[in-house]
């Protein structure tokens, strides 16, 4: 075994080769100065599994970036190499994780690029359809209907709510979007379950309790069906990414973030939402194990805004509703990223 056996591999990989590195046994002569690590060369045999990377994706790929608190990069197990640094591994024992890492910064480099080059729209003026009631509650569908509706600076207020599982998926993901980062699906889920209370946002009797000591009971309708709000044709319909997207949005904020500021939420959604495009899955949902919690957190909700006689439209015992899909995955949160290498500007 020598570090020939490795450069062999990565010209192998270069020339669009899917052979695992612990099946590889050609030498050839180096190709630089230093070998590429482990995730790097590893991500580069996937993407030519799953497709025809250019020349150029290529060569951005084996000197991709390591975001994160992951581990550095790693050398290649049974390639030649000193005696200290970190512990040589097989590529193809890394887990999608530590391959998602190089994938994020590369595709935070694409995104960055294709809001750089888009051209700014010129929106005709037209105006907004005004909407007599101030909006709080579920961040996600709030903002759809901020995109199209201007509140009104009133002292009526709709207080958006919903099922809370789907609630739930709305905050995480609109945390996720934000560009900032945020912690994954599961983690950041129990940390409201060990607290036993719901974030803000996903606590529609709360924000209602909060808004009625501000403007009075009267002034607060709680709204569990859009489609009942008066005074509109109606609140504009409102899509929801599958978890496996919002799960590669959170991962790659904080690297987009890094090239474009305090745009990089809005990068997530103008450019990297409409590339996933539908895949046909739902929101996440809530795992089962915390069924019983969510079920509990529901029948208080509901409990709560009977009890505080809050105009409600919409019907509280829906509240309990669960249509949540699984818990992303990083295997498939790795197999979009690959997707969206593959199918960048140049690529397809």
């Amino acid at each position: 075994m020598s570090e020939d056996r490795a450069w062999g591999w990565v010209a192998h990989l270069r020339a669009g080769g899917t052979t695992p590195w612990s099946a590889w046994r050609d030498e050839a002569a180096p190709a630089g100065r230093v070998l590429p690590g482990a995730q790097q060369l590893e991500l580069l045999r996937r993407l030519n599994e799953a497709g025809s990377p250019s020349e150029a994706l290529v060569e951005r790929v084996l000197v991709a970036d390591l975001p994160g608190r992951g581990r550095p990069e790693l050398p290649l197990l049974g390639a030649d190499g000193g005696d200290y640094g970190p512990v040589a591994v097989d590529p193809g024992e890394l887990g999608a994780p530590e391959l998602l890492r190089p994938a994020t910064t590369l595709l935070a480099e694409d995104l960055a690029a294709d809001h750089a080059r888009a051209p700014k729209p010129r929106r005709a003026w037209r105006r907004p359809r005004r909407l007599p009631y101030r909006l709080a509650g579920d961040p996600w569908v709030a903002s759809a209907a901020r995109a199209v509706l201007r509140p009104a600076n009133s002292g009526r207020v709709l207080v958006l709510g919903g099922p809370l599982e789907a609630l739930l998926a709305d905050v995480w993901a609109h945390r996720c979007l934000s560009g900032s980062g945020a912690r994954r699906w599961s983690r950041w889920l129990q940390k409201s379950v060990r607290l036993d209370a719901l974030p803000r946002g996903a606590d529609t009797l709360g924000a209602a309790r909060r808004l009625a000591a501000l403007v009075g009971r009267d002034r607060v309708t709680v709204v569990l069906d859009p489609a009942l709000v008066p005074g509109l044709l109606r609140l504009p319909p409102v899509e929801r990414p599958s978890g496996t997207a919002i799960d590669l949005a959170r991962r790659t904020g904080p690297a987009l973030a890094s090239r474009v500021g305090d745009r990089a939420g809005a990068v997530l959604r103008e450019t990297l939402l409409p590339r996933v495009g539908p895949v046909g899955e739902p929101p996440v949902g809530v795992p089962d194990r915390h069924a019983a919690w969510l079920a509990d957190q529901a029948d208080r909700q509901r409990d709560g805004l009977l009890a505080d006689g809050y105009p409600v439209l919409g019907d509280p015992d829906r509240l309990g509703e669960r249509a949540g899909g699984p818990v992303p995955a990083a295997d498939e949160t790795l197999r979009l990223a690959l997707r969206l290498l593959l199918t960048a500007k140049g690529e397809s």
